[in-house]
């Protein structure tokens, strides 16, 4: 069944549909991607800098090359980048701060860098952009509230929640049968159930692609 949208573009002439409306789209898109990072930075680092120097001390935080409980190592180097991200940089204006996007280092020199931060200290960082940058609306605001703990949670809620969707969705569309056979190599054969409690970034990642 042809959308109704489609419909609608059928009349208009080709360079319209195939040149002019993906270019506008890409656009947009783009745009709401730097909207959402401009929200994470607005979200204030000193909270953020607090709960993460309780998880430093309680050993929440990192350190790199884990046991994740299922055979394999965690991916705490990815985690530690992106709980710092948006971090150590004096900027406070969200739409520099989005644009620069600053970070502290990864596990091996982070702890040390956010102890100095929650002491009020200033640290060296850098401006790292990659697709770590785009977690911060999300990160950001829990980090603020809950610290590694709470986006832990959210994480491993996220991923179940997608795991259920994807499954009901292969159900209704290819049979309970083949959707088992796709998504249950995923659930037995990796470290996927240990991804929240040990590199929460991936389950956010493997959320995404459910």
């Amino acid at each position: 069944m042809t959308p109704s949208w489609w419909r609608q573009l059928e009349g208009k002439p080709w360079p319209v549909r195939f040149v002019v409306l993906p270019v506008v789209g890409f656009v947009v898109l783009q745009l709401t991607f730097f909207a959402l990072l401009v929200v994470g930075a607005a979200v204030p680092d000193g909270p953020i800098v607090r709960h993460l120097a309780a998880d430093v001390e309680s050993k929440m935080y990192g350190p790199t090359g884990l046991k994740d409980r299922m055979g394999g190592s965690s991916d705490s180097f990815t985690e530690c980048v992106v709980v710092g991200v948006g971090l150590g940089s004096d900027e406070t204006n969200p739409l520099a701060k989005a644009g620069k996007m600053p970070r502290i280092s990864n596990c091996a020199t982070g702890a040390d860098q956010i102890k100095r931060l929650a002491a009020g200290e200033d640290v060296e960082n850098g401006f790292y952009f990659r697709y770590w940058s785009g977690f911060t609306p999300l990160t950001r605001p829990v980090l603020a509230t809950s610290g590694i703990t709470g986006i832990r949670l959210v994480s491993g809620a996220l991923l179940a929640l997608t795991l259920v969707l994807a499954g009901s969705v292969l159900s209704r569309s290819v049979g309970v049968l083949a959707s088992i056979g796709l998504l249950g190599p995923l659930v037995l054969s990796t470290n996927l159930m240990s991804t929240p409690s040990s590199s929460f970034s991936q389950a956010i990642s493997i959320s995404a692609y459910l």
